[in-house]
Parts: C-alpha cells; sequence; structure tokens
C-alpha cells in the first residue's frame, strides 16, 4: 500500500495511520459498508499487569499508574494514535474521526476460547497441514 504496490488492503488502523504519518504513505484508511450500508470493525484489546511474585513489584504498580494517568492518557491520541483507555479523557484525534459513524463490534472472546483448539484444527486439516 505505502508504494502504491497494491490498491486495497486491510491493515491495523493504527499502523496505518503511523505510515500516513510517518513515511508520509498515500494512502486513504476506509471501512467498507455491508448490504445494509453499515461500516464496522472490531478492537484488539492491548493489556498490561503485573506478574505473580515479579521483583520490583511497587516500581511495576507506579509505572502501571503513570502510563494510565488523566495527563499520559491525553497523550494517545497524538502520540500513538490510540484512543484513550480512560472515560474521562476526550475522544479525539484522526483515529476517532476516521471511527465515526463505524460500528464497533465487540467479539465473545470467551466463545472464541471455547471453540479455539476445533477451530485450529479445521483450518490445519483445511489447508493440508
Amino acid at each position: 500500500m505505502s508504494k502504491g504496490e497494491i490498491l486495497v488492503a486491510n491493515g491495523d488502523l493504527q499502523m496505518n495511520l503511523a505510515s500516513i504519518r510517518d513515511v508520509k504513505s498515500e494512502f486513504e484508511v476506509f471501512f467498507p459498508a455491508d448490504d445494509k450500508g453499515v461500516r464496522s470493525t472490531f478492537a484488539i484489546p492491548y493489556f498490561a499487569g503485573l506478574a505473580t511474585g515479579a521483583p520490583h513489584a511497587e516500581n511495576g504498580r507506579k509505572f502501571l499508574d503513570f502510563l494510565l494517568s488523566a495527563d499520559v492518557q491525553k497523550t494517545i491520541a497524538s502520540d500513538a494514535l490510540g484512543r484513550a483507555t480512560r472515560s474521562d479523557v476526550p475522544v479525539e484525534g484522526r483515529i476517532s474521526e476516521l471511527l465515526a459513524g463505524v460500528e464497533l463490534w465487540q467479539p465473545d472472546w470467551a466463545a472464541v476460547v471455547a471453540t479455539l483448539d476445533a477451530d485450529i484444527a479445521a483450518y490445519t486439516k483445511a489447508v493440508g497441514r
């Protein structure tokens, strides 16, 4: 996409926006609509936590508190081209503009995990591995 070698591709929204901003890639991000005109996507969540028994756990907690502070979360839109996790931080930036009017689908991760082994087995069989 960045070099104009292919016309359409799917990708990670944050990485695509970073490519446009940092590498000056010349492509546009869009969300195709279904037959009813509904545009949709889903978000893959990021997680952070402390491992049980981790050394320097107090410093780890301080680091997580820092990352989740309002001051740091306010930089997410401009620096990471993402959306803040805190509800008290305004949703803004290019990613929010692109997601306006786009339905955010939320997978049932428990259901995904419940059938994951069978899904992997079916995929493996289908591709002949």
